[in-house]
């Protein structure tokens, strides 16, 4: 029941950078595949909050953006399982 899916590709993902593996796609490639993904569907959109600052991409950042962007929306965490099993080495998790 959630008004829209927020989808916010990540810059540079930081435990994949520390575990020296290279993104399959740049930034920008993977910005235009989302953007492709959602088209014009309503139910969904993109924020490029996280390319656009640049550098490594911490959740926590973005939620504070989102937070202060959207004071009052309540907002809901989606997530794969691969990325929940690495929560607690996320930077500020709780």
């Amino acid at each position: 029941a959630l008004d829209r899916v927020l989808f916010v590709p990540t810059a540079r993902q930081p435990l994949k950078a520390a575990d020296g593996a290279a993104p399959r796609a740049g930034a920008a490639d993977r910005l235009a595949m989302v953007r492709a993904l959602v088209g014009d569907d309503a139910r969904f959109a993109v924020d490029p909050v996280e390319i656009e600052r640049g550098g490594l991409s911490y959740t926590v950042e973005t939620l504070e953006h989102l937070r202060a962007r959207w004071p009052t929306a309540e907002l809901s965490l989606l997530c794969g399982a691969d990325v929940l099993a690495t929560f607690a080495r996320w930077r500020a998790p709780g």
